[in-house]
């Protein structure tokens, strides 16, 4: 993932590599202990985005299912 944050040449960030991996790492952790699907009560607005320069999605509501029996316990207090 190449990202300006980072920047690039002798100005690189040291630790870029560290937080690419940590991202990996977080993201397939989530994407192993839960089914994650929008939640039916409050469907996602696909056209809902800020109307600012730098336009992202308005917050929404998501469900996380574990996917194994007794996941809180494997995980701790996380």
């Amino acid at each position: 993932m190449v990202a300006s944050e980072m920047m690039f040449g002798r100005r690189a960030c040291p630790g870029q590599h560290v937080a690419d991996q940590s991202l990996f790492i977080n993201t397939a952790l989530a994407l192993w202990a839960f089914n994650i699907s929008q939640d039916s009560a409050r469907p996602i607005d696909i056209l809902a985005f800020t109307d600012a320069a730098n336009a992202h999605p308005l917050p929404f509501a998501l469900r996380f299912v574990p996917r194994v029996k007794g996941l809180e316990a494997m995980l701790g207090d996380v």
